[in-house]
């Protein structure tokens, strides 16, 4: 009785994790009526092997604008990008782009929301984080882009990104 009531709990705190997938558009809609010029993007897609017509949470991106005006004018011309697990149960990852500002603190440009850290979600959220920012220089210089020494990352910015500065941290 007290692990049915513990799990009650977590769900009214929680909520439906696997539920709240199909609010993400009206989420993502309320996101660009109060934050005019943010990308906000969410993919979907279908399972070759799964018999559902429905189609299945892909990737989520969002860069709100306010983020994007403050490192496009304000920021130092670095772009960190990294990914790390989400802990729920739905098993998905958080990709992430900062930046430094003028007092060297971390900035936040962007972030996704992906299945998996993979060769096809980092070149999604390349491609969209470019698009956001308006391509591979801004007004103080091209972008140095530092991420952990993944290949991945690596191959997909020398392949997205012309010119690249990239160096790796461990």
């Amino acid at each position: 009785m007290a692990y049915r009531a513990k799990n009650n709990a977590i769900k009214v705190v929680q909520g439906d994790q696997r539920g709240q997938y199909t609010r993400i558009r009206d989420y993502l809609q309320a996101v660009l009526d109060t934050n005019p010029g943010s990308r906000c993007i969410v993919t979907t897609k279908f399972l070759k092997d799964h018999p559902s017509i429905n189609p299945r949470f892909h990737g989520l991106f969002i860069c709100l604008n306010a983020y994007k005006e403050g490192f496009l004018n304000g920021c130092m011309p670095f772009i960190g990008v990294d990914g790390c697990f989400i802990k729920l149960s739905t098993g998905q990852q958080i990709l992430a782009a900062t930046g430094r500002d003028g007092n060297n603190n971390i900035y936040p440009i962007a972030f996704g929301v992906v299945d998996k850290e993979d060769t096809k979600s980092w070149t999604w959220f390349l491609t969209e984080l470019k698009a956001a920012i308006g391509g591979e220089s801004g007004r103080f210089g091209f972008y140095t882009i530092i991420s952990d020494r993944q290949k991945v990352i690596y191959n997909l910015l020398s392949i997205h990104w012309s010119l690249l500065v990239h160096i790796s941290i461990s």
